[in-house]
């Protein structure tokens, strides 16, 4: 598992954004609070106030609704989409927790969500893309600015 550096999400194809959705399900649904070494690359997230997570998983929703792909064709079992844009909403098996989460405070608009998300992560991510094969032009143009 492994969240994409934030400023690669635009240029993911979709299917890998669907992983992403479905990754970020699993660590705000039943993998939060879990042992750390069930999610080793993304250990960092724990670090950080639960509602990060549901910020990043929101960015990936909306990419996706932004490709106009629908995630509930994928698999039948899926939640329904837009539960969880709900930041209370944690899946279908642990439900809500209401208020148990504080928000601290506005993030600033248009900045990364997760200050991991610097160059030395930016480039581990672009290495893994590159191991899988998916070779993004965009990405490539960027590189050899």
């Amino acid at each position: 598992m492994i969240l994409w550096h934030q400023h690669l999400i635009e240029y993911l194809p979709v299917e890998l954004l669907y992983k992403q959705h479905k990754d970020c399900c699993v660590l705000r649904s039943q993998g939060w609070g879990l042992q750390r070494k069930n999610y080793k690359l993304v250990n960092y997230v724990f670090d950080n106030p639960y509602y990060y997570l549901y910020y990043y998983h929101c960015y990936i929703m909306d990419w996706i609704n932004y490709h106009n792909t629908n995630i509930i064709n994928i698999n039948i079992n899926y939640v329904p989409f837009l539960t969880w844009y709900d930041l209370d909403f944690r899946g279908l098996k642990v439900g809500h927790h209401e208020n148990d989460l504080i928000v601290d405070g506005p993030m600033e608009i248009g900045g990364l969500i997760y200050k991991e998300h610097d160059e030395k992560y930016m480039s581990k991510c672009l290495k893994i893309l590159i191991e899988k094969d998916i070779l993004i032009p965009e990405i490539l143009n960027w590189l050899t600015k």
